[in-house]
């Protein structure tokens, strides 16, 4: 038989007491004369050995309680017969082999009862590393995905280092992987060729999350152990977070997807950089994704298109998951200006129509380019104006004037594109002005050939073909001709084209099967110019009815214009490092600045235009500087993971040990079967033999026995305790007050109170045990950091009440301002507002008109209510003051200006307040009125 709590055992020689008792009490007779004593003498004779009998019998019961009552105590464990989890076989070694496997995976971080769970693993683990024997040998390892520290595999270290690299531990950012974990500790018991005990406990949440791969099974001989939790808390995440794609640069957008473990609303923050943008509600779906689209800012003029920034769901039980990081550049999309002379141009069967479809039809867009028409004489115009456009295409113009012929020229020089093409009249005058730069020579053919098919120029780009080959791919610096195969080039037939004679320096791309050049372009200053030879309308020709048709135009425009791309997401997961690489186009610079979320910079040399970070342990925007600019990337946890998803495994390889009692369970079913029941049922035999030695009578007995039934008397957990918050210098400033509050309270009312006072903060377990928690002062307390605002909303959203009083008896005070601030900090969501009159608060007991105090500073109470109930009560009219009494009894502050009918209406509310603490909005019926009322007239207080 071992114990699992072997300390205990050291008050085993108490045992001895009732027999030291016995001893001590024994008396010598005394002697006295009487008559002939002869038959007295056989009496004594005969029952003087059962009389010593039942006196020793009697001295050994009671002794036998109390050992078998601190055995009990100890933990008695009855050892196992076999097994490898807690092997009893001959030859075994007194000791047992244990390894610690600690989870810091970011779902460890879930918040319950005011502690986290690694909190509680810690804490736990710390319980069963002092209970080990010397015989006992222990490792200890932390994981995530993987196995920290330990390359060369686990190894065995002392019980004290063991605990100092849990505490130093803490969750990282990472998911949960529990297979590398379980191999390395399996590898490390294999080595132990002794026959001891073997075994492996996982502190860890126990997630199904972790069971991820090819999950190693339990090695024959180990025991495998995990944490077992009460039910999983609510919890909500951002899964992703990404660019719109039907967004633009003027209208951007986020795609957010998110999900939670049940139906709830919650709030999804906006934040660009630092500035918060704004809040919007969302209904979210019980274990199943939500899809949300939010609106960015437009890019400002001038500015680069790009957004960085975050969006956070309402903290819930995983704080961790609830932020979602983005940074992204969305290119400006091209803007192209279709300049024309005749006004029939954009009627059918005319190009325009046809051009005007492909780029504002009311279908799918098919280009990436925004299109306006204007007549070519309002150029130059607030409507026309060529430095608001990528590229102008000039089209059925027949004759040019000299200025905009200028105006175009020196557009194109200074960086524009340009295309043309004749329009549906004869004639090729529009080009006569330009013609000293254009890439071709242009001329109206003498006999028009019809032609039908087209050709894409071989070694264009390096690879070529013609209409028969069904493929044709151009890759140049300014065009992208890609998936022609699909068209049916050899069915596009043209009647009315252009002769053009090309330049040297232009380039021709398309050409007739005879060979005659249709599509050519060059370069003209930083410009571009590109001609077609042919009218796009279905007059001259099938091409705008072919499906070729838009992939032509694309084709011309991407001759003028270098592609934009797509956009671009800078989002990398945690732990992947962070890439740049700059183009053989681009300026790469020597070295660039990485600044970290938590304000860590770095400085990183570029290397063949390339530059790595590494040190992306963090979620967060992290910020790469050069002299040319900044780029903002985000790391974001791997949500793929389902780290998120807090249920527990439904069929685990292990065996669950309840984190509140790891220490006792984990050798209770290690070392064998608990023996506590059988112990105390032998204390209880023992018991009833030594009630039975002490009491003959069979009546004494039942009465004995019917008076171990009744009900003890109420313990702490019965009555109310007035809970005191210790907060600031001037958190005690009447000492005692709550005595006499309390005495009032237990006489007037049937509640049981506690005479002495609970004095705790914050970070005190036992704030979550009381139901109302006072708070008083007349300076302002030091700002609570961050965990204490986190405990005291999670107290008062849980149930918790919070009565505080402003005992400075000043109409503005230090403690008025901290208190209003730190309200609107620690519960958001509500405000401080005055109590009506009809509030139940001042009805719960005593029916009063309005609040009062020692002062009437405010003359009514504040409150900040959450759901249906009064989760603040603020005084400012100083209550506690009227309840001081000086050593004679007397009262020792006036009461202003009232006097004692205000004195005694604020002890009245103060019995209300402690009433409405414990039974909420229940005197709220009106069937209680006449009772009350029926008191109050009778003089009872």
């Amino acid at each position: 038989m071992t114990f699992t709590d072997p300390a205990v055992l050291w008050a085993l020689p108490l045992g001895a007491v009732p027999l030291l008792l016995h001893l001590l009490s024994r008396r010598r007779a005394l002697a006295v004369e009487f008559s002939d004593l002869t038959l007295l003498r056989r009496v004594q004779a005969q029952a003087l050995p059962r009389t010593r009998l039942r006196q020793w019998l009697l001295a050994a019961a009671r002794s036998a309680v109390v050992i078998l009552l601190i055995a009990a105590y100890a933990g008695p464990v009855l050892e196992p017969r076999g097994g490898g989890q807690a092997s009893s076989a001959p030859g075994r070694d007194d000791g047992m082999d244990l390894v610690l496997l600690l989870d810091r995976s970011y779902s460890m971080g879930v918040v319950s009862q005011g502690r986290t769970r690694w909190t509680a693993a810690r804490e736990a683990a710390a319980g069963l590393l002092r209970s080990l024997r010397p015989s006992d040998r222990v490792a200890c390892a932390a994981f995530a995905e993987r196995v920290e520290g330990a390359d060369a595999g686990l190894d065995w270290m002392t019980p004290s280092a063991c605990q100092e690299l849990i505490d130093h531990s803490p969750p990282g950012w990472r998911g949960t992987h529990y297979a590398p974990a379980l191999r390395a500790a399996y590898a490390l018991l294999a080595q132990a060729r002794s026959r001891r005990d073997r075994a492996v406990l996982l502190l860890s949440d126990g997630a199904a999350h972790g069971l991820r791969g090819d999950f190693p099974p339990p090695e024959p001989g180990i025991g495998l152990y995990c944490l077992s939790w009460p039910p999983p808390p609510f919890n909500a995440t951002v899964l992703s977070a990404r660019p719109e794609r039907g967004g633009t640069s003027d209208q951007p957008a986020l795609r957010v997807r998110l999900w939670a473990s049940a139906k709830a609303d919650s709030s999804l923050d906006l934040w660009q950089e630092r500035t918060r943008l704004g809040a919007s509600a969302v209904a979210l779906r019980g274990r199943a994704e939500t899809a949300s689209s939010v609106p960015l800012p437009a890019a400002r003029p001038g500015a680069a298109s790009t957004w960085s920034g975050r969006v956070e769901l309402r903290p819930d039980a995983l704080p961790a998951d609830d932020p979602h990081y983005y940074s992204f550049r969305q290119p400006r999309r091209a803007r192209l200006l279709v300049l024309y002379g005749d006004p029939a141009f954009l009627r059918s069967p005319h190009a325009g129509y046809f051009l005007q479809d492909l780029f504002a039809g009311s279908g799918k867009r098919l280009l990436e380019w925004d299109a306006d028409f204007a007549e070519s004489g309002r150029l130059g115009s607030s409507v026309a104006r060529l430095s608001d456009y990528d590229a102008v295409a000039l089209a059925d113009v027949q004759s040019l004037s000299v200025s905009v012929a200028a105006a175009l020229e020196a557009y194109v020089r200074q960086g524009g594109g340009l295309w043309l093409f004749p329009g549906s009249r004869e004639g090729s005058a529009v080009l006569g002005g330009l013609s000293q730069w254009l890439p071709v020579r242009v001329s109206a053919a003498a006999e028009p050939e019809p032609a039908r098919g087209l050709r894409l120029e071989a070694g264009a780009g390096g690879i070529g073909g013609s209409a028969g080959t069904g493929r044709a791919d151009f890759h140049t610096a300014g065009a992208t001709f890609a998936a022609w195969r699909e068209f049916e080039l050899d069915k596009v037939a043209l009647t009315r084209r252009l002769d053009l004679a090309p330049r040297p320096g232009g380039k021709v791309w398309i050409r007739t099967p005879s060979g005659a050049p249709l599509l050519a372009s060059s370069g003209y200053g930083i410009g571009r110019v590109a001609v077609w030879a042919a009218p796009l309308d279905a007059v001259s020709g099938n091409l705008p009815v072919k499906p070729v048709f838009a992939a032509l135009v694309s084709a011309s425009l991407s001759l003028l214009r270098e592609p934009a791309g797509g956009i671009e997401d800078f989002g990398v997961k945690v732990g992947e490092p962070i890439v740049r690489a700059w183009s053989r186009q681009e300026a790469a610079p020597a070295r660039v600045r990485v600044r970290s979320p938590e304000g860590r910079s770095a400085t990183l040399w570029v290397k063949d235009r390339r530059v790595a970070y590494s040190e992306t342990e963090r979620p967060g925007l992290y910020v790469m500087e050069d002299d040319s600019g900044s780029r903002v990337y985000a790391v974001n946890l791997d949500r793929g993971t389902g780290e998120s998803e807090l249920a527990p495994a439904a069929s685990a390889f292990w065996r669950d040990l309840g984190v509140e009692r790891l220490r006792e369970e984990f050798w209770l079913k290690v070392r064998g079967r608990e023996a506590r029941g059988a112990v105390l049922a032998a204390a209880a035999a023992c018991l009833i033999l030594e009630m039975l030695l002490c009491l003959p009578r069979a009546f004494a007995l039942v009465l004995l026995l019917a008076g171990l039934t009744v009900p003890s008397e109420a313990q702490q957990g019965d009555r109310f305790v007035w809970t005191q918050l210790k907060l600031g210098a001037t958190w005690d400033p009447y000492p005692d007050a709550p005595a006499e509050a309390l005495q009032l309270l237990g006489t007037v009312t049937s509640v049981l109170v506690e005479p002495q006072r609970r004095v705790i903060t914050l970070k005190d377990p036992a704030l979550f045990t009381s139901p109302l928690v006072i708070l008083a002062g007349r300076e302002a307390p030091p700002p609570l950091d961050a965990e204490d605002a986190r405990r005291l909303r999670a107290y008062l959203t849980a149930g918790g009440m919070l009565w505080i009083e402003d005992t400075s008896g000043l109409a503005r005070s230090s403690f008025d301002r901290w208190v209003r601030g730190t309200l609107k900090d620690v519960l958001a969501e509500s405000e401080l507002q005055p109590l009506p009159a009809d509030h139940v608060v001042f009805r719960t007991f005593f029916f009063l008109r309005g609040a009062a105090g020692r002062v009437m500073v405010r003359g009514t109470l504040e409150g900040v209510s959450w759901g249906e109930r009064t989760a603040v009560l603020y005084s400012r009219d100083d209550l506690l003051g009227a309840w001081v009494k000086d050593a004679l009894g007397r009262p020792l502050l006036p009461c202003l200006p009232g006097g004692e009918a205000q004195r005694h209406n604020a002890r009245k509310l103060t019995l209300d307040i402690l009433m409405y603490s414990l039974t909420g909005s229940y005197k709220s019926d009106a069937v209680h009125q006449p009772y009350l009322l029926q008191k109050m007239r009778l003089g009872i207080p």
